[in-house]
Parts: C-alpha cells; structure tokens; sequence
C-alpha cells in the first residue's frame, strides 16, 4: 500500500472543540478520502496545534511537522502532498522532498488572483509584497508532478500557468498532470445534538437568516444589512446571524473591515442582539446545529475575476448542512446549485432584490423544503472518496511526471544559449544528433567548447 504524507497548515478537525480553518479542513478531507480509496495516510499538523494523537478512528495516522524535522519526514512516504499558496512551505518542501517521491501540489486557492482582491491602502507596497510573494509561488510549478485544483474554471486558469511554466511539453501533452478535485464533503450524518441559537439567541418560531464564515474583503455584507433593516421593519421575527465573521486565524486589518462595519451598523441602528446577532467561530462538530436551525443561509460576494476562479469552502458546506442557500452567483459551486435548483441566485446585490427573495421564502416556506430537497439530491456527488479517486489511482501507480522522469533519468542535463539540451548518458545517437544541432546553429568552435564542457 502506498503511504501519502499530508502536510496541514492549519488544524484538522479531531478533537472535540476543534477550531478550524478551511486549509485544514480540506488537507483532513482528502486524507479521509483517500484512506477509503486504499492508500496509507498521514497527515502532518503543525506542530503549534499539536495534540497528543498518533491516530484516528477512521485510519489516518497523525503526526506534527516543523522546519526542523520536515526533511526526514517527507523521505519517510511514497508521496508528499502540500497547498502551494503557503509559499515559504511549499518552497521548503519542493527543494528538500527527494526527486524519486511523487509530489502533489494543490493549487485549489487561487492565491495570484485572491490577495489581489483585498482592495486594501498602499498599492505600491502591496505591488511589491506581490511580487516577493510570486517568486515563492512559481516555485511550485518545476517541482510537482500532479497538480490540484477546484474547478473547471480553475483548471484552465492553471493548465495556463502550468504552459507558461514549461510543464505542458511533448513530454507530458497526453498525461494528466492537472486534476479537478474541489472540496468535498464528509458522509457522516446530519444530526442536531443541541440547541445553539433558537430557544437561546432568539424565539423558536423566529425566521433566522444565517451568515457562516469570515467578512472577507471579496463578501458584500452592506446591502444584507440594510435588507434585514427593511424587512424586520416588516416582519419583527426575521434575524439575521453572523456566525464566525471574525476569523480567527487571519489578523490582517483590511479583513476586519467587513466584520467593523457590520457591528457598528448593528449597534447604530439599536438592532444589536435584537435582529442582528454577532457569534464567534465555533467548534468545527457544531456547526450541523446552526445549519439544522437556520431557515436560510446567506452569501454575498462582489462579481469579480477572484468569484470566477473561487470555489467557496463554505458553500460545499451548506450542501453537508442541507441549508437553502441564496448567493449572489457567479462562482462554479453556486451556479451548479442553482442549476440544480438547490439554491436561489440574485440578479444583483442589492438591498431590494435581497428584500424580495427573503420576503418570498419568509411567506413562502414550501419552497425552502422544495430546496432542501434538491440539495439532498446532489449531495452524494461532493463525498470526499468519490472525488478522490483519480488521485488515488496517481498515487497508487507511483509514477512521476513524464518530464521530470526525463531528468531525473538522466546523469545530468545543460542548456546552452540556444536552449538545446545534451544530456550525459550513455546514448550516443542523441549525442550526436544534438552535437549536428550545435555544429550547424554555431559552427565549429562552439561545437569543441561544448564537448570538452561535456567531458570534464
């Protein structure tokens, strides 16, 4: 059985309590995943969340990583998988992982087009900080032999990059080094186990609108505000929620903003713990609770080139939570829902035709079962072992990229100025070949330079 080492930035979720991210919670995802479809995993947690667990019920043995120890452990598994928008980790990993082991990269954050739409202060600083951090990103594309991404949208995104980069050649032109695997979802039941918000925060027969996750810069949360004003105005028993707005594992100020905003609008308008309610991030096991009492589920975000290449960890979520879902649209998850008719698509973020669509649901609420139901539906097709399997079928050929195979084959490869390779092995009709080659785009001189160079 092949053994796959996971390396995890953030927690995973095995402890009761657990506080967790989505990195992390797609690194436990894959791991659960393709312990089902046959392969020996691993998963490797930063050592600043370390628990004292070695293993876990589902199979999946756990471990802790440093920089200290990082170079033993990835010699110790068949593959190495790592998200490439850690750059400083990725770097590390793709310089030290040994050139025979196979190393996955995922790809599913579209980092080059996400940090670009935090829209925060001080572009030139911000230019630079980019560029820094896009040499540490390229680092990934020379070194990995299979690539992740979330979308279809995202694998044309990168089979771009990954052309640029030189990793799409005769070489590897009819082999699948870039696969769709988005995020997933556990198979584990839906249960309520305990009352979180309603008959606690607010009535049981109040209409509780629920926002999951981080106010990030690319999320809209104004016009829901001043939705929720109109309607409460209307109908007093509609609240709306904010659950996890603050991030706690981000502590960047332009990602405040949202979530500053959204509590001084609460509080100016006297609506503070009376509509608009304010919970912080909660126990990942939890959130079943908070979906199972929600009528609705809300996500705004502004139309942007960072919501086409998206592919919102939260909204995969709602699809294990069974929660209607109204969003702006857009993104590839949330158009395949709609299409669906799993989930309700605004034409624009705006206040009246949020208004409309709640007010509808609010006095229609036929429809928000006639949308649970088409979630149960399609449900089965996000499980993390069926989107797993093509990566299993990788890891279990142990088969490295077709390119890097070449090199790694080879004694030794040098480019000249002409960008034509002699490689130093044993095959002398490609020798002479690439010395014709030389012999005719430089003549004689070059010719006798490159083969003393070749025999020193």
């Amino acid at each position: 059985m092949k053994k796959l080492l996971i390396i995890s930035v953030g927690p995973v979720p095995i402890s009761k309590n657990s506080i967790v991210e989505g990195g992390g919670l797609r690194s436990w995802g894959l791991a659960q995943g393709l312990k089902k479809n046959g392969i020996d995993v691993t998963i490797a947690i930063s050592e600043r969340y370390k628990l004292n667990k070695k293993n876990h019920k589902s199979g999946v043995k756990i471990c802790y990583w440093s920089f200290s120890n990082l170079v033993e452990l990835v010699s110790c598994y068949d593959s190495v998988y790592i998200p490439y928008s850690h750059g400083d980790l990725m770097e590390f990993v793709a310089n030290n992982v040994g050139k025979e082991k196979q190393l996955i990269i995922d790809l599913y954050v579209p980092i080059y087009i996400e940090v670009l739409a935090r829209k925060i202060k001080g572009l030139i600083v911000e230019h630079d900080q980019y560029l820094n951090d896009l040499v540490r990103w390229n680092k990934a594309f020379p070194r990995g032999d299979y690539f992740l991404c979330a979308s279809e949208a995202q694998y044309h995104f990168y089979m771009g990059a990954l052309s640029v980069m030189g990793r799409i050649n005769p070489k590897t032109f009819d082999t699948k080094i870039l696969d769709v695997v988005p995020y997933g979802i556990h198979e584990q039941p839906l249960l309520h186990t305990k009352k979180v918000c309603k008959e606690v925060l607010m009535k049981k027969e109040d209409f509780m609108i629920l926002w999951f996750g981080g106010l990030y810069p690319w999320f809209d949360i104004k016009p829901l505000l001043n939705a929720v004003k109109k309607l409460s105005s209307i109908h007093s028993d509609i609240k709306l929620v904010i659950l996890g707005g603050k991030n706690p594992f981000v502590t960047e100020k332009d990602f405040m903003q949202q979530y500053d905003f959204a509590c001084e609008f609460a509080k100016k308008e006297k609506m503070l713990n009376k509509n608009i309610f304010f919970v912080d991030w909660i126990p990942y096991e939890e959130r079943n609770n908070w979906y199972l009492e929600a009528d609705i589920v809300i996500n705004l975000h502004h139309k942007t080139r960072e919501t086409i290449y998206s592919w919102r960890t939260r909204i995969i979520d709602f699809i294990w939570g069974e929660v209607p879902i109204i969003s702006t649209g857009g993104d590839e998850a949330t158009e395949y829902l709609a299409k669906n008719e799993a989930a309700i698509l605004l034409n624009e973020n705006t206040q009246n035709e949020i208004v409309k669509n709640i007010d509808e649901l609010y006095n229609q609420r036929y429809k928000i079962d006639q949308l649970k139901n088409n979630i149960r539906k399609i449900k089965k097709e996000f499980y993390w072992d069926v989107i797993t399997k093509d990566l299993a079928k990788f890891i279990k050929s142990g088969e490295i990229s077709p390119d890097r195979k070449l090199l790694f084959e080879s004694k030794k490869i040098e480019k000249n100025a002409d960008n034509v390779n002699i490689i130093k092995n044993k095959n002398i009709v490609y020798f002479l070949k690439m010395s014709a080659t030389i012999l005719k785009k430089r003549g004689l001189a070059a010719l006798l330079k490159r083969i003393f160079d070749y025999n020193r």
